[in-house]
């Protein structure tokens, strides 16, 4: 027969370790996110609690090509929504265009400014990938150029 004490001993212990379990906070993969659409150059580079976004500027003007450019810290909430570390004015600006949230090897991002939410992904580009210099092979492949 175990002693009232040891019994308290053991449901702290027991209790600990169920806490310890259920403690796991959602994360993203280092390394850098690449567009899902042609054309559109939309990117992200997560390493550990930073990210470096570099999103399509919400426009009704489709020719218009600028980005926003932000890099910071973020965390993910359970539902697996993004939220960034930004101050007020800023993250407001940020909330009314872009929602954005991690799916297992990417990140969705969903167009407010867009009709009908139109949403895409930014994939992770497997290690070892690099995009191709398309004037040292001749041909336009529409990537970028890399510089070393």
């Amino acid at each position: 027969m175990l002693h009232p004490l040891s019994k308290l001993s053991l449901l702290a212990l027991f209790s600990f370790i169920a806490l310890l379990c259920g403690c796991e906070s959602l994360t993203l993969e280092n390394g850098k996110y690449e567009s899902s659409l042609s054309g559109r150059l939309d990117e992200a580079t997560v390493y550990n609690d930073l990210i470096c976004l570099r999103l399509r500027e919400p426009s009704d003007d489709p020719s218009q090509n600028n980005y926003w450019i932000w890099i910071g810290k973020f965390s993910i909430e359970d539902d697996g929504h993004i939220v960034l570390d930004m101050d007020t004015s800023l993250s407001k600006q940020w909330n009314f265009s872009y929602d954005l949230y991690r799916r297992p090897g990417s990140i969705t991002v969903y167009d407010l400014g867009a009709e009908n939410n139109n949403s895409f992904s930014l994939r992770i580009r497997p290690s070892g990938q690099h995009r191709v210099n398309s004037s040292a092979t001749g041909t336009n492949s529409g990537a970028l150029p890399v510089y070393k």
